[in-house]
């Protein structure tokens, strides 16, 4: 017999169901989308491809004026990331670009557009509520910033207020 020269990499494909709070809008998008995963089953590292369905989002500028997003999501490279062979917990490292679309409140069109996103990656940093079994999946959580917008009109910094800041969360469950 001869030894593999290369550890044994599964590939996983995984459905994506969640939500996340942004914080400074004072509201909540729904989440879907997938992750198609390739293991290493000998190091528990992971690379894979994230990719986020557009959604829309219901905020609350200044506490109570109704306004809703259309947010779209682009990768920026890999999600990284590993399972701890002991504890069994999953953290994964995502950077991800939004994009605004459009914001509207009472109908009334405020900005948005193809160039109105935010300046940087949001890094997401996701961990799994205790083990996570690739073959099972899970539930992981993040807490993240949302960088200043830019490319929205003339309302673009005034925008950048209610979307952009840290303390943003995200909950989702992963499933094959």
């Amino acid at each position: 017999t001869t030894e593999p020269t290369t550890d044994p990499v599964i590939k996983v494909p995984f459905k994506l169901k969640g939500s996340t709070t942004i914080k400074a809008g004072n509201g909540t998008a729904p989440l879907n989308g997938k992750v198609a995963a390739d293991f290493n089953l000998a190091t528990g590292q992971f690379v894979a491809d994230l990719t986020l369905d557009n959604t829309k989002a219901k905020l609350k500028a200044l506490g109570f004026l109704p306004v809703d997003a259309d947010l779209a999501f682009t990768s920026v490279g890999k999600t990284n990331g590993g399972i701890n062979l002991s504890t069994g917990q999953l953290t994964a490292d995502s950077k991800v670009n939004i994009q605004i679309t459009s914001i509207k409140s009472f109908g009334l069109k405020l900005g948005g557009g193809a160039k109105c996103q935010t300046s940087k990656p949001s890094d997401i940093r996701l961990a799994s509520n205790g083990r996570f079994d690739p073959l099972a999946g899970g539930t992981v959580t993040s807490t993240y910033s949302i960088a200043k917008l830019q490319g929205c009109g003339p309302l673009n910094d005034i925008l950048s207020l209610f979307a952009s800041g840290p303390g943003n969360k995200l909950t989702a469950t992963l499933a094959p």
